[in-house]
């Protein structure tokens, strides 16, 4: 017949408690990823929103400038860089807290990278860099990696 003792009281409590723990520690596991997944659809969806709304210029003529654009044109463009670059902001921001993986990072970079690097988002980024300066980490960020 089984006795149970003090110490084997004491080892069940431990065993249970460690139990407790790892459930927990799994569920908050568990609650990142689909946060992390979450984010990565979210922030997708965003993205794809923004540059739909980009005239097709943008697209096929790397070299174009601002002012070959009619009036109307560049008022547009210039809201829409705004929001790819509050998106963007955000997207580096979350990546420093760990929300986004390295991975998904230097893919989302790589993209950024291939829209910055054209003459009309040079130009449109002077012009907006100051709505920026609430986060000079970002400010430092695009001059020193797109300019």
């Amino acid at each position: 017949m089984f006795q149970l003792s003090i110490s084997n009281t004491v080892s069940i409590g431990d065993i249970a408690t460690f139990i407790g723990f790892l459930s927990a520690v799994l569920t908050l596991l568990g609650i990142r990823n689909q946060i992390s997944v979450s984010v990565f659809s979210d922030y997708s969806d965003r993205y794809h929103q923004i540059m739909r709304r980009f005239p097709l210029e943008v697209w096929t003529n790397k070299a174009l400038r601002l002012a070959e654009l009619e009036p109307n044109k560049q008022h547009s463009l210039k809201s829409d860089f705004a929001d790819f670059f509050r998106l963007l902001a955000g997207e580096r921001y979350l990546h420093e807290l760990g929300f986004i993986n390295r991975q998904t990072w230097r893919v989302w970079a790589r993209g950024a990278r291939q829209l910055l690097s054209r003459p009309i988002s040079k130009e449109i980024w002077d012009e907006l860099r100051e709505i920026f300066d609430y986060d000079p980490r970002f400010q430092k960020y695009i001059d020193s990696n797109f300019r």
